[in-house]
């Protein structure tokens, strides 16, 4: 992991952290919705 993070552009894990924010964003999102329609 850490030999592969070297090797790994900067620019490409500055994406990865931006589609991790929007996902982690996103589901939290899908499971408070899905949390209040089974209320």
């Amino acid at each position: 992991l850490i030999v592969s993070s070297v090797i790994i552009p900067p620019h490409f894990l500055f994406l990865h952290n931006i589609i991790y924010n929007v996902i982690s964003k996103a589901y939290n999102h899908i499971t408070t919705s899905f949390k209040l329609v089974n209320k």
